[in-house]
């Protein structure tokens, strides 16, 4: 596996989605080699940020800092190192759909991942994602981000964040 896989391989294969995997992962452990005083928020967010900046004129979305922030906040709440295994198969989903869709054990694994966190985002248990938030990324300047961009932004996004939830819910 590895830049081969990426570029040559049967992109609805097994392979090719572990092969994503792992250069998402990655990322991830690399950031912690640089920086390892630092929260696990951070990693992750920097997981996104490696990833997704080259493509940030094609991409605009999903380099925006509300979007990063807040896909680098929900998988805060899942400790390491799950937590970038939960988001490298967010960002298979998004980048290589096709994979996911026809090998359903990847959102399966996302689902089961997340289900806590989506049930409090559901929820709008902001307090205990706060919690859990604090608990897992000690260190880090920002406390208790919880609703990311505030409550009226949280609601607009609330119904894209219920799509994912169904959508790991359906393959379980």
């Amino acid at each position: 596996m590895g830049y081969f896989t990426n570029i040559f391989g049967d992109r609805e294969s097994e392979k090719f989605a572990d092969s994503w995997l792992k250069t998402y992962r990655a990322n991830y452990f690399k950031s912690i080699s640089q920086y390892p005083n630092y929260p696990t928020v951070f990693h992750l967010f920097s997981m996104w940020h490696i990833y997704f900046h080259p493509m940030r004129e094609r991409k605009p979305h999903l380099y925006a800092l509300e979007v990063r922030k807040l896909v680098s906040c929900i998988h805060a709440c899942i400790p390491h190192p799950e937590c970038s295994d939960a988001l490298a198969l967010c960002m298979l989903s998004i980048e290589q759909p096709q994979v996911v869709a026809k090998h359903p054990q990847y959102e399966i694994a996302y689902g089961h991942y997340m289900s806590e966190v989506f049930n409090l985002m559901q929820e709008d248990d902001f307090d205990a994602l706060n919690t859990i938030y604090d608990r897992l990324n000690p260190g880090t300047k920002e406390k208790s981000p919880f609703p990311i961009g505030g409550k009226e932004l949280w609601q607009s996004s609330k119904e894209a964040i219920l799509i994912l939830r169904k959508t790991g819910e359906s393959k379980r």
